[in-house]
């Protein structure tokens, strides 16, 4: 399945290992 849902998957994943968590457009809320 392509769009941005695909993209979006992946950056949850990023999320997840604390990677992009204080780079995200909302910081506050991915406190990794």
């Amino acid at each position: 399945m392509e769009g941005p849902d695909q993209g979006y998957a992946e950056r949850i994943t990023g999320l997840d290992r604390g990677e992009a968590g204080r780079q995200g457009p909302n910081p506050d809320t991915f406190d990794y």
